[in-house]
């Protein structure tokens, strides 16, 4: 159940800051899979997908990360990490409007310290 979704967590986390990038998507992933398959939503998924979208970034998959990051924000419409890295990754792609868009968004749902 959800202790078997941390522990992906934990895992992909882990291979992050060890710079394993490639393995930490996949930790995430299973993750991901696992909260689908076992119907779980909010907040848990949505870290999976936020974390898993700074892995691509650093990937430089940022169209991968851009999806990753918008798909956590309907998981978990506060996290600031979350609009944090959707629009890093508007920006990095280019895509001006979108990034000013998801900053908005975050300062609406957040307030202007975050």
């Amino acid at each position: 159940g959800i202790e078997q979704v941390n522990s992906f967590k934990v895992e992909g986390n882990a291979q992050l800051t060890s710079g394993d990038l490639m393995a930490a998507v996949e930790s995430y992933s299973c993750g991901i899979a696992l909260c689908q398959k076992l119907k779980i939503s909010g907040k848990p998924l949505g870290q999976l997908y936020v974390n898993r979208a700074q892995a691509r970034a650093r990937l430089e998959q940022h169209e991968l990360a851009l999806q990753d990051a918008e798909a956590g924000l309907l998981e978990d419409t506060e996290n600031g990490r979350g609009f944090w890295r959707a629009a890093s990754s508007a920006m990095s792609l280019e895509r001006y409007d979108h990034c000013a868009a998801l900053c908005m968004r975050g300062i609406k749902v957040l307030g202007d310290s975050a």
